[in-house]
């Protein structure tokens, strides 16, 4: 993350050869969002459990 000139927080994130970006108004917020399109990414090949029958 960095602090751009104008005050925001710009945040990259690299997952499996695609680039997510994006900015906050603080730092905290950013590491959020950053966290969030990581998760998102990520989210189909997170195997779910099922219960068994």
């Amino acid at each position: 993350m960095i602090l751009t000139i104008g005050g925001k927080w710009k945040w990259s994130a690299e997952i499996e050869g695609q680039y997510r970006s994006g900015m906050a108004i603080s730092r905290p917020a950013g590491v959020k969002l950053a966290e969030r399109a990581i998760d998102k990414a990520l989210a189909p090949k997170k195997k779910r459990l099922q219960r068994p029958e």
